[in-house]
């Protein structure tokens, strides 16, 4: 596939971390199997991830709020479940598990959404959730913003 022609589109962005956000990606092939990463640092500095396997529809689309993750971190059909299945990226040996994402200030949190073909990366969005402008479209990058607030 042609990089830079899937699309990742991440509504609201940004948005609150109680806020549902739907996630589409568009421009696969048609029935084609999309692996979807998120990923995302906390305040110390600890990597989390979460990955879910799709199956594209027969235009190409995934609609993570409409169809069924069929592997991954979590499954089934779950618009959130990229965010609440997020754990640490990697564990030392002989170290405590960690169950508690850091979150020391007001900051937002910025969530990295990569689609993948074959083991190849086909696009890469972050998504912002907060009160501020949305985030960025980058090339082959994008995010999502989630703030906790009042």
């Amino acid at each position: 596939m042609p990089e830079g022609i899937a699309q990742i589109e991440i509504t609201p962005n940004p948005a609150m971390a109680d806020e549902e956000v739907s996630i589409r990606v568009y421009g696969l092939p048609p029935l084609a199997p999309a692996l979807i990463f998120a990923r995302t640092q906390d305040d110390a500095g600890l990597d989390w991830e979460s990955h879910a396997m799709f199956t594209a529809d027969a235009v190409g689309r995934i609609d993570v709020t409409a169809q069924a993750s069929i592997g991954g971190t979590y499954g089934g059909v779950d618009a959130m479940g990229f965010f609440w299945s997020l754990a640490p990226a990697q564990v030392q040996a002989n170290a405590t598990p960690v169950r508690i994402f850091s979150k020391n200030g007001p900051a937002p949190d910025v969530i990295r959404l990569e689609v993948e073909l074959e083991g190849r990366a086909a696009r890469r969005k972050r998504t912002t959730g907060d009160s501020r402008a949305g985030a960025d479209s980058l090339p082959a990058a994008g995010s999502v913003r989630f703030t906790c607030g009042v």
